[in-house]
């Protein structure tokens, strides 16, 4: 069974770099990837806490290969995904 950031990241495949969907899809795999990882990984969100708005910033700057547009709602997301996956375990 698939991960639900494996299955968000197989869905993000199906569309090209910059389609609009890789702008809806891609905030939601940014929240369940935090979730993921700080739900295997409490400490996992020490990193995260900075590297949320540090690869928004990378993708505003033009630094990354990003398949989506850089967006306050993906930082949110991940934040959101972080707090979930701290407060699972």
């Amino acid at each position: 069974m698939m991960s639900p950031h494996a299955r968000l990241f197989a869905m993000r495949n199906a569309y090209p770099r910059g389609d609009y969907v890789q702008g809806i899809l891609g905030p939601m795999e940014h929240a369940a990837f935090a979730e993921e990882w700080t739900r295997e990984n409490p400490l996992a969100a020490i990193p995260l806490l900075f590297a949320i708005p540090g690869y928004t910033a990378a993708k505003k700057m033009g630094l990354t290969n990003a398949r989506s547009p850089a967006s306050m709602d993906e930082i949110l997301q991940g934040y959101e995904g972080m707090m979930k996956g701290l407060l699972s375990r």
